[in-house]
């Protein structure tokens, strides 16, 4: 693989300048190791990631060379953005912003930690869902497909089982933020 492909070629284009500076740092430091993060582009053709390690050994007659080492830490970085994308939420909550801009934050942190696609927030206002945040279609139960009176019966279920309690729930692994009841078991 790397006979055909120079390392700086899988860096990204914008930590490029980073790894170059990595690189002459090493080589103007025989025997330290030095250390950067970049993003990388993997087998699969997505950005991840990494920490990369470098020592120049080039004055080390067995090596004569730079010793290289990547470590993939994506888990680490999306845990980490996920957790001050959460940490907005609480914030907005705490201070009582507008339920709306609440929403909203709640979207984009799906989106931005999520699988990808688009998401939003359908509130069941008396016998139909509201979009009240994000980005897909706002007339999600006609889009479907569903005739007027599939419509009537998906609104008496969803209004049948309504608890009086509820609390607003969030999923970072799933592109949908849903209104959980509060009566529910934790697993519900």
């Amino acid at each position: 693989y790397w006979d055909e492909v120079h390392p700086g070629d899988v860096v990204h284009p914008d930590d490029r300048a980073r790894a170059a500076e990595a690189w002459a740092a090493a080589l103007e430091r025989p025997g330290e190791t030095v250390e950067t993060e970049v993003r990388m582009l993997n087998a699969s053709g997505s950005w991840v990631d990494m920490i990369v390690s470098g020592i120049n050994l080039l004055d080390d007659d067995d090596i004569a060379g730079v010793l290289m080492t990547a470590r993939d830490i994506t888990d680490l970085r999306q845990a980490e953005r996920l957790a001050s994308s959460q940490s907005e939420v609480l914030e907005l909550i705490a201070r009582g912003a507008p339920l709306t801009e609440i929403l909203k934050r709640c979207v984009a942190l799906v989106e931005e930690n999520g699988v990808g696609g688009r998401s939003s927030v359908y509130l069941l206002e008396e016998e139909r869902l509201e979009m009240r945040a994000g980005r897909a279609p706002a007339a999600l139960i006609e889009l479907a497909g569903l005739s007027e009176a599939q419509r009537a019966r998906v609104a008496t279920a969803a209004r049948e089982a309504r608890p009086k309690a509820s609390r607003l729930a969030v999923s970072p692994t799933r592109s949908s933020v849903w209104r959980r009841r509060a009566s529910m078991s934790p697993g519900g």
